[in-house]
This record gives C-alpha cells, sequence and structure tokens, in this order.
C-alpha cells in the first residue's frame, strides 16, 4: 500500500494557500477511514502470511521483495496521499503458489487443510544422489519448470553447488572427454520466460546458437523433449531431457498416455529421437512430479556411451 506523503509542506501540514487550516468533508472522513483499515488490512495479512511461505506472492522481478510487489502491484490504486482508487487495490499479484501435498479434512463444522510448504521440502535425498553423483565423475544440472515457480530455487542452487554440481543456468561450459572437447550447454525452460511461452519458443534456436561453440562436440542439457526441433535448429548434437515422466501410465500396445504440458499421447516421453543431425535422450527419471501414480513405468537412470563416428 502507498503511504507516500506529499512532498509540500502546506499540504502536510494541513493548510490551505491563503493559511487558512484545512477543513476534512465527510467524504475525505470517509476515505480517511477506509483508508485506515486498508492500512490495518495490509498489515494482518503480511502477518498471516509471514511463516505460510505457500501463499506468498509468486515472482515478479529479480531482487523484488514481498512489500516492493505490494507497492508496484498498486501503484495505479495509489497516489502522493494514499489509495485514491480502492476498486483497483489488490493484495497479491500473479498467481498464487500451489499447496504441495494438500489434503482437507473435516469434522463438524470444523475443516483443516494440511499442506507441506514448498520451502520445507525434504531435499536430503536428491541432493544425497547428486554428492553421489559429483564424487563419480563432473556432474551437471539445468533447471526446469519446478525450479522456475520454486521460492526454494536459490537455496537449492547453492547446496547443488555445494556438492559439488555445476548448475547451467543459461550457459555453456568446455571440458575435455578422452581428448575430445565437449561443450555442456544448460538452458532455463520455456516457462521461465517472463514473456510468455511462445516468446521463448521462438527465441530457443538463437539461445541455444549463442552457446554453441564450433569445433566441439556441443551437449545440451534442457528440461522439456517437445522442443526437439528447436533444439536441432540451434545447433545441438546431442540433447539430454526429461519432464516427461515416461508418459506417467505406458500401456501395453498403446504406450504413453500422458505427459505435463502435452497431453495425451505425447510423442516423446523416453528412449532417444532425431531431428536433423540432432539427437535427445529423453529419460522417464526417478520421481513423481503430479498427483497421478506411474503405472507401468518403472523410473529409469540413462547411461549414454558416445562414440566418434566410425569406430
Amino acid at each position: 500500500m502507498c503511504q507516500c506523503k506529499s512532498r509540500n509542506p502546506r499540504l502536510r501540514e494541513g493548510r490551505k494557500k491563503d493559511g487558512r487550516k484545512l477543513v476534512k468533508t465527510s467524504a475525505q472522513e470517509k476515505s480517511i477511514a477506509v483508508f485506515r483499515m486498508m492500512v490495518y488490512l495490509k498489515r494482518y495479512y503480511f502477518q498471516q502470511i509471514t511463516g505460510i511461505p505457500v501463499w506468498d506472492m509468486a515472482p515478479g522481478v529479480a531482487g523484488q521483495t514481498r512489500l516492493t510487489k505490494f507497492h508496484h502491484a498498486n501503484a495505479e490504486a495509489c497516489d502522493e496521499r494514499g489509495v485514491a482508487n480502492y476498486p483497483a487495490f489488490r493484495f497479491s499479484v500473479g498467481p498464487l503458489f500451489r499447496p504441495v501435498n494438500a489434503r482437507a479434512e473435516r469434522q463438524g463444522w470444523v475443516i483443516s487443510v494440511v499442506w507441506e510448504n514448498r520451502e520445507d521440502r525434504e531435499l536430503s535425498r536428491a541432493l544425497s544422489l547428486a554428492r553421489m553423483t559429483a564424487e563419480t565423475a563432473p556432474a551437471f544440472f539445468a533447471p526446469g519448470n519446478h525450479e522456475g515457480d520454486n521460492p526454494c530455487w536459490p537455496e537449492l542452487r547453492d547446496r547443488l553447488e555445494e556438492a559439488g554440481v555445476q548448475v547451467l543456468e543459461d550457459r555453456a561450459v568446455l571440458w575435455s572427454l578422452r581428448g575430445e572437447g565437449v561443450n555442456l550447454m544448460g538452458l532455463w525452460d520455456v516457462t521461465h520466460d517472463p514473456l510468455g511461452w511462445a516468446h521463448a519458443q521462438a527465441a530457443l534456436p538463437e539461445r541455444v546458437r549463442a552457446l554453441r561453440r564450433e569445433g566441439a562436440l556441443n551437449v545440451l542439457l534442457s528440461h522439456r523433449p517437445s522442443l526437439l526441433e528447436e533444439y536441432g535448429a540451434g545447433g545441438a548434437d546431442v540433447v539430454f531431457c526429461g519432464h516427461a515422466h515416461g508418459g506417467q501410465v505406458r500401456l501395453p500396445l498403446a504406450g504413453p498416455v500422458f505427459a505435463p504440458d502435452d497431453g495425451l499421447f505425447p510423442k516423446h516421453t523416453a528412449g532417444v529421437y532425431q531431428a536433423g543431425e540432432t539427437r535427445m535422450v529423453v529419460s522417464r527419471g526417478l520421481g513423481n512430479g503430479t498427483p497421478y501414480p506411474r503405472l507401468w513405468n518403472g523410473p529409469e537412470l540413462v547411461v549414454v556411451t558416445m562414440k566418434r563416428a566410425g569406430t
């Protein structure tokens, strides 16, 4: 809520131009009373959500605090004296974070809702796997859609790096594998683009080309397998993806049934796919990011052996 005071000292002291004291009209008195109530509600609102990060406001501009978002959301509703347009006043901006593992129980007139806060999710198993992987070989990580909307992502990124994992957020690293140069590129998921999915998809080939290195094997880590054509247009040689959960349910003869954002009977869910000179490897993954069980679709770790052509 905007609580800025006027820069005009006469207005701050409550005087007219001729020096007489300003007398509030009944409409102004009512407006002041409503404003005070809005101040109270704002304070009460923030007290209630302080310990409940699941109801925090969705990410805005990088570095924005909760209060900064609050002011920004109500720029059109406030003037230098306070709230001027009450119907336009908002308590939040953007979508709210969806509760994790939420369940509701009713006893008479009392309904209890229990959920797991994203910031409190147990990360020990994932970090243990990351640490074990980094101790075995160079380990790299590219963020997907769940990292983009998770308020604890900065903490997770730091802990991954502490475990020895290199996090690739729209960047590339060059390393040597048996004397061969390998340019390992990592991209944020398209849902991370503030301009929307269509813009991110159109810009994807150029994002890949910006990281590509001539004379090296260009290996791309990118979360979403449905964008194979765009990866190929950008010049990636090999792409590693996940996201599809193997199709969640894999029916005999019919194959994969569903993948997030790809709907029914998705095309790219597990295995190797090719577009031009680009090959894409899709893993079914180890976990389950949806409320639906995995059926006939076991978790997997994919091992890929790459050889020089002709050997």
